[in-house]
């Protein structure tokens, strides 16, 4: 079951959610990038990325990396 756990937004019309998921049989991060549609007057998804907990140190060495 996802619980979320978190919102970031990047500017006024995109934004990240955070949930724990366990759809993998193992804890998992749930992390959806979304934007704001105007048109519509809702939030769409644009992707989806289900990470493992147990990878997230080397996920977060990799951002850390792209961000140098």
């Amino acid at each position: 079951m996802a619980k979320k756990v978190g919102e970031l937004f990047a500017t006024d019309y995109m934004k990240l959610e955070f949930e724990r998921d366990d759809r993998l049989g193992e804890d998992a991060i749930m992390i959806r990038s979304l934007w704001w549609n105007a048109q519509h007057g809702e939030w769409e998804i644009l992707g989806e990325v289900l990470i493992p907990t147990a990878k997230m140190d080397d996920v977060i060495k990799i951002l850390n990396k792209a961000k140098e």
